[in-house]
C-alpha cells in the first residue's frame, strides 16, 4: 500500500463508502478527522488486490505510509469519519507542540 491508495481509501471513507463495525474502533487522526484504522487500511489494500490485515498489522502498514500517526479508540455512530471539535483540535495541537519542543 502506498500513500496514493491510502488517500483514495480516506476519500471513500469521507463519502461513507466504507463498511465497518460501529461503536468503539481503533482510529487514526488525519486532517482533523478520525478514520477507522483497520477498515481504511484494508480498503486501501483492496484497491491493489492485497489481503486484509488485522488491526495491529494495519497499524504497522499505516505507520510505514504516514510520517506521523496518532491513534486512539474512537466511538463511531455511522460510517463517516469523526470530526474534531475546536477543543479537541486545540488539544491535538498542544500535544504536537510538546513533542516538537522535546526534539529541540
Amino acid at each position: 500500500m502506498t500513500q496514493h491508495e491510502l488517500m483514495i481509501a480516506i476519500e471513500d471513507c469521507k463519502k461513507g463508502q466504507l463498511n465497518f463495525n460501529l461503536g468503539k474502533n481503533r482510529a487514526f487522526l488525519f486532517s482533523k478527522r478520525w478514520y477507522p484504522l483497520r477498515a481504511t487500511v484494508n480498503h486501501a489494500r483492496e484497491i491493489i488486490f492485497e489481503n486484509e490485515l488485522n488491526t495491529d498489522r494495519a497499524l504497522l502498514e499505516l505507520a510505514l505510509v504516514l510520517p506521523y500517526t496518532r491513534i486512539s479508540e474512537i466511538e463511531f455512530d455511522n460510517n463517516f469519519p469523526v470530526e474534531l471539535n475546536q477543543n479537541e483540535l486545540f488539544e491535538e495541537v498542544k500535544k504536537i507542540a510538546t513533542i516538537l519542543k522535546s526534539l529541540t
